[in-house]
């Protein structure tokens, strides 16, 4: 993960992502096989991430004290990984990547306890601060909820 501050997005990677990201009823997302970082040593499913779509991302402190929560949306997918990495050397870019733009970029920065987030398709802030006060887990986010428009 990376974090922008000035134009107020995350780049989240990750080799993995479902094909079925707006649940399990939904048409799965179209995907294409791509060689693994690579190295030619197997394949990921690279995801087609719908633009424009509401995300939920958070994680919890190291202490489980707090939880991260970040309302956002998908910007754009990230398609930097076409490179052939050098022989025998890693290329450090995964299949899924996308831009997520996000509200007070730097507080996010400031707040989170790692670079591993979960994320999840729509707004369920709500839902996940009612939880979260059930377990007197303190929540850390933007002052408004409401997902960015891109």
């Amino acid at each position: 993960m990376s974090v922008d501050v000035k134009q107020s997005k995350i780049v989240l990677s990750h080799c993995v992502a479902p094909l079925r990201l707006n649940g399990p009823n939904a048409p799965a997302l179209k995907y294409r096989l791509h060689d693994y970082h690579g190295l030619g040593k197997g394949v990921v499913l690279e995801v087609e991430f719908p633009a424009g779509g509401e995300v939920t991302t958070g994680e919890f402190s190291k202490n489980l004290k707090s939880f991260s929560l970040w309302p956002g949306r998908i910007q754009s997918q990230v398609k930097h990984t076409e490179s052939p990495a050098p022989k025998g050397a890693m290329l450090n870019a995964c299949a899924n990547t996308m831009d997520v733009k996000v509200r007070d970029a730097g507080r996010f920065l400031q707040n989170i306890a790692g670079i591993h987030h979960t994320m999840i398709t729509g707004s369920y802030a709500k839902a996940i601060e009612d939880a979260l006060f059930r377990m007197n887990v303190s929540l850390v986010g933007p002052t408004d909820f409401a997902a960015p428009e891109i």
